[in-house]
């Protein structure tokens, strides 16, 4: 599975830090690193991850397993006199899981046509990119759409029996 990564640059000094957060799905864990043009003071840097209690963290510091869904995660900078500057946040969405395989509605199992760049149609996983194949050839490529409604002309057949077969990938990278 690919990481999550999530970059989130503003503020200056005890305003909003600027930090990265690479996450690992593999591990559902996440390490912070911090963009080095205003980390002030990393010793004195607080994390909250989904409202939890403050902790302190530092660059590389990793979170504690993430479960899949949606997360937010809180970053704040206090200096040597204990005073607490503005928070940057960021929510963002673990998911681990692959998506169901996508499901081809047209042409219809069985059916004959004369087209021979036929329109493939179908369902996915929403925002999910769905790939049509002739046996192990690519013929097409389309973007489910928000509803996971998707079709693609497909590249040109020769006459003869077909079989079609779909697979997507979801927007975190996970495949069918």
């Amino acid at each position: 599975h690919p990481a999550v990564k999530i970059e989130f640059k503003i503020g200056d000094k005890l305003e909003a830090p600027c930090w990265n957060f690479d996450g690992n799905p593999d591990d559902r864990t996440g390490v912070l690193t911090w963009v080095p043009k205003t980390e002030t003071n990393p010793d004195f840097s607080q994390c909250s991850v989904d409202s939890g209690a403050w902790y302190a963290c530092t660059s590389g510091n990793s979170l504690a397993a993430l479960t899949d869904g949606s997360h937010t995660l809180v970053v704040r900078h206090t200096d040597d006199a204990g005073n607490v500057g503005t928070s940057s946040t960021n929510t963002f969405t673990v998911d681990t899981a692959a998506p169901a395989a996508p499901v081809i509605t047209s042409p219809a199992d069985g059916s004959t046509t004369g087209d021979t760049t036929p329109t493939v149609t179908g369902t996915a996983e929403p925002n999910s990119t769905v790939r049509v194949y002739d046996g192990p050839t690519l013929v097409c490529t389309t973007a489910a759409d928000i509803n996971g409604d998707w079709s693609c002309d497909t590249s040109a057949l020769s006459p003869g029996a077909h079989t079609l077969t779909a697979k997507s990938t979801d927007p975190a990278g996970n495949e069918s």
